[in-house]
């Protein structure tokens, strides 16, 4: 099993048991039941049941709603209103299905309605609550609503800009919307690898997109030169569908570096964690380096001083790259070609 796939798996399991428990007290507060045999116990497990069907519901109809929501560019409010729709045809079928075997033909009659009023409310808060978190991102949402950002602080990052090679000549030859859906796809492709490699997408920028790692995330299995790989196995994997969409495979190069600094929420009417300091100006000059040079990854001194001391570096080369002066800098700059140690 792959480690994505693992990782699902893992998600899975986590929000089946927390809907679980949260049916199972939900289980707690319903009036009691006209027949003494029923514990309290039994109450809990009949909320377990409950919340444990409605989440696998959800989840086979959401990875299923996906793949359409993808296919046929449907807007948000046509997708808020058919995911509301769903959860509240299911929350009230599932209540009935399990009261019914349970035999709680009386409970029926008196929760039915207000099940079928909550349950239309609280699917359209969610499912508006899980649109919003996804425009925004689920680590950026955490913090805003955290506060953890609201007052900036000093913090050291590692980021990786990757950007596509000829964009410009792509652009030209399949024009400016299929381009788009182009570049839509070679983002959709590469979401799972990045998310594998815990890296956070920051922004995109045109063709370009900027993933970022907090030192734990980025030393771990050397999650930060991992990705690169990673991703170029994914697009390999997805060749033929590029060759028979576009005509043509995405390539594409990276630049990474490692460096302090300053993160905090800007804006008003629109916020966003942003990120201040001479690492991103720097990544993004290392990136423009592997572009005038044609290599496919390029990384700092400071990113191959940071990986040193991991066990796993052995399975990287690290290839300095000489002469080279970095825009904006006046000194030459120690950049490394970073390639897999095929042995």
């Amino acid at each position: 099993m792959k480690q994505n796939e693992i990782s699902h798996l893992k998600q899975y399991i986590f929000f089946l048991l927390l809907s679980g428990l949260g049916g199972g007290f939900f289980g707690l507060v319903i009036p009691k039941y006209s027949d003494p045999e029923y514990s309290i116990a039994l109450s809990f497990c009949i909320g377990f049941l409950i919340g444990f069907c409605i989440c696998v519901l959800a989840i086979l109809f959401d990875n299923k709603f996906k793949i359409i929501i993808r296919k046929y560019k449907m807007p948000l409010l046509l997708e808020l209103s058919i995911r509301t729709l769903y959860y509240a045809l299911i929350i009230p079928a599932v209540f009935y299905s399990i009261f019914y075997i349970f035999r709680l033909q009386e409970e029926i009659s008196t929760l039915l309605f207000p099940v079928m009023i909550y349950s239309l409310g609280a699917s359209f808060f969610i499912n508006m609550l899980a649109i919003i978190i996804n425009l925004i991102g689920p680590p950026d949402f955490l913090r805003l609503i955290s506060g953890r950002y609201s007052r900036p602080f000093e913090e050291e990052r590692i980021f990786m800009f990757i950007d596509i090679k000829g964009s410009t000549a792509l652009a030209e030859n399949l024009g400016n919307l299929k381009f788009h859906s182009f570049l839509n796809d070679f983002i959709f492709f590469i979401t799972p690898s990045i998310l594998e490699c815990k890296g956070e997408i920051y922004k995109y920028i045109g063709d370009e997109i900027i993933v970022s790692w907090n030192t734990k995330n980025a030393l771990k299995h050397l999650n930060c030169l991992r990705i690169f790989f990673l991703i170029v196995n994914s697009i390999q994997d997805k060749k033929s569908y590029f060759e028979t969409e576009y005509g043509t495979v995405p390539e594409f190069r990276a630049g990474i570096h490692i460096g302090k600094v300053i993160v905090g929420e800007m804006g008003d009417i629109k916020k966003e964690i942003a990120y201040l300091g001479d690492v991103v100006n720097t990544t993004a000059r290392i990136i423009s380096v592997a572009s005038e040079r044609s290599l496919p990854l390029l990384g700092s001194k400071d990113i191959v001083n940071f990986v040193s001391n991991n066990k796993l570096k052995t399975d990287y080369l690290f290839t300095e790259i000489k002469e080279v002066i970095l825009r904006g800098k006046s000194n030459q700059s120690a950049v490394y070609q970073i390639t897999e140690n095929i042995m």
